[in-house]
């Protein structure tokens, strides 16, 4: 099997596994959803080690993996996150798409923080520090 075809192959499970894990599939409570969406990374991340050179050499590869890991992160934010940060969003007027740019904040949040395990309490606490600091946009009235 070549490089290209283990990854492809990888990649498939990933998001596959992400999205039985995103329609609750295995009907999991949601801080058991979070963390099996963890180890589910994790998981794909330690597959692809061996050939990461390889991958990351190669355009398409590199562009799938990265595609890849967005959706993850997406469908994690989306999942846990978003309803958290869509009720202080309302209370500042800031709308929905806006929202979608928070995903920085709490990445730039949980980095600062170092935190080698990413737990479901540490990113909910990122989540709701990113909340708490939400301000409405310049000429924006609340209402």
């Amino acid at each position: 099997m070549t490089t290209k075809e283990y990854f492809d192959t990888r990649v498939d499970w990933f998001l596959g596994t992400v999205k039985k894990i995103e329609s609750n599939d295995f009907n999991l409570p949601e801080k058991r959803q979070f963390e099996a969406m963890e180890e589910v990374k994790k998981r794909f991340v330690d597959s692809l080690k061996k050939n990461i050179d390889e991958i990351v050499g190669d355009e398409g590869m590199r562009r799938h993996l990265l595609i890849s890991m967005s959706y993850w992160q997406t469908s994690v934010f989306n999942r846990h996150a978003l309803p958290t940060l869509k009720n202080a969003a309302d209370e500042h007027n800031i709308g929905e798409k806006d929202l979608r740019d928070l995903i920085y904040d709490v990445q730039l949040f949980l980095h600062e923080n170092k935190q080698k395990t990413l737990t479901y309490d540490l990113y909910m606490k990122a989540v709701q520090e990113t909340a708490d600091n939400l301000v409405a946009p310049e000429g924006a009235t609340i209402q």
